[in-house]
């Protein structure tokens, strides 16, 4: 089991059942999962919706704070990777 929490907002993303070696990604509030089985190729956690709290990890900001700690429970390792939402003008 994996608790990713956002100090600042007080989300607290948990994902039960993880699978060893499995990948979770999560894009714009889709998880998707695999891992390898060694004579089978990659399979997928099937049931990771059902394994998820639906507190979904968000960044929070305010006008004189914009620092986010994050902290992360379980044996995992955790890349976060974002995109700052930009005004397109024309």
């Amino acid at each position: 089991d994996i608790l990713i929490e956002n100090l600042f907002t007080d989300k607290k993303m948990e994902i039960r059942n993880c699978i060893p070696n499995e990948h979770i990604i999560m894009k714009n509030m889709i998880l998707n999962s695999e891992y390898m089985v060694s004579t089978k190729g990659m399979e997928s956690h099937t049931e990771i919706m059902n394994d998820f709290n639906y507190q979904w990890l968000t960044i929070g900001n305010t006008f004189d704070n914009r620092e986010n700690e994050i902290k992360v429970t379980g044996n995992c390792e955790v890349i976060l990777e974002w995109r700052v939402p930009r005004k397109a003008v024309i």
